[in-house]
């Protein structure tokens, strides 16, 4: 069973869980959160960290159930032209207790290979996919 909903990433980079997600998972107030970052698809897989897992980064969610990417880890996402206030889809997978973390994108006016917004580069649509000029001049 999956249940989506959108939030905001505010200027310090925390995102914050809803309270029904939270009791959902059953994760409390300094629940240790074991993130893994896809950054071929922009996303972010939340679980419980377990002391033998693999993870690319541990998060703590705080009082107001918030938690806060570094900035490198959101660098290596191709997160780092998001701004506070921009939209981040939140995922809940009941199955496997996670959360998936990503950016809404509305019109997907996001480049596929760097992740960078319209906003911020000319992007072009080619075979379905959009492309910004910078990686578009990278591979010519």
């Amino acid at each position: 069973m999956e249940n989506s909903k959108k939030t905001r990433i505010d200027q310090q980079g925390n995102i914050k869980l809803s309270h029904t997600m939270q009791v959902r998972l059953g994760w409390n107030i300094g629940t240790t959160l074991a993130a893994t970052l896809d950054p071929t698809s922009g996303e972010v897989v939340l679980s419980k960290a377990e002391d033998n897992a693999a993870t690319d980064v541990t998060v703590v969610m705080d009082e107001l159930g918030r938690i806060a990417l570094p900035k490198q880890q959101r660098t290596k996402l191709g997160w780092q032209y998001v701004d506070a206030g921009d939209k981040i889809e939140l995922t809940l997978c009941m199955w496997t207790q996670t959360i998936t973390l990503r950016l809404y994108e509305k019109h997907k006016l996001i480049c596929t290979f760097c992740r960078r917004p319209a906003s911020v580069v000319k992007i072009e649509e080619i075979n379905d996919k959009c492309i910004c000029d910078y990686c578009i001049d990278a591979v010519c």
